[in-house]
């Protein structure tokens, strides 16, 4: 059995996604850099501002915008009913043809590769 967690077996994909012990802090951690990594691109794509390098990018701002186009980064979403779910990875606003992107950044092991793809 898993030595963190007690909960099942001690093995590479336990340990890499699923330990729960493990969860509230280093995939979180791995989660958020995974996230400013796209978000540094992003910006990057779209002439927003952003860090030279992407290791530098620590602290992205929460909404960063120009005339073209606007990234929300982990703000929660005002909606008119109730939805569970609602403070999307990324939501990427175009300005110009008046369309949103929800971007979802799941980092699963393989053993639950699909199942995320599902979702």
């Amino acid at each position: 059995m898993c030595r963190l967690c007690s909960e099942k077996v001690e093995n590479v994909d336990h340990i890499v996604s699923e330990c729960k012990k493990l969860a509230q802090k280093k995939y979180k951690r791995r989660h958020d850099n995974v996230a400013k990594v796209v978000h540094w691109k992003l910006c990057e794509k779209y002439g927003l501002e952003r860090s030279e390098k992407w290791y530098e990018h620590n602290t992205p701002k929460s909404v960063v915008e120009n005339e073209r186009i606007k990234i929300l980064l982990d703000v929660c979403i005002q909606c008119d009913h109730v939805i569970e779910a609602r403070r999307p990875d990324m939501v990427i606003i175009n300005k110009e043809n008046k369309s949103c992107s929800i971007v979802d950044i799941a980092i699963p092991g393989d053993s639950r590769l699909s199942e995320k793809e599902k979702d």
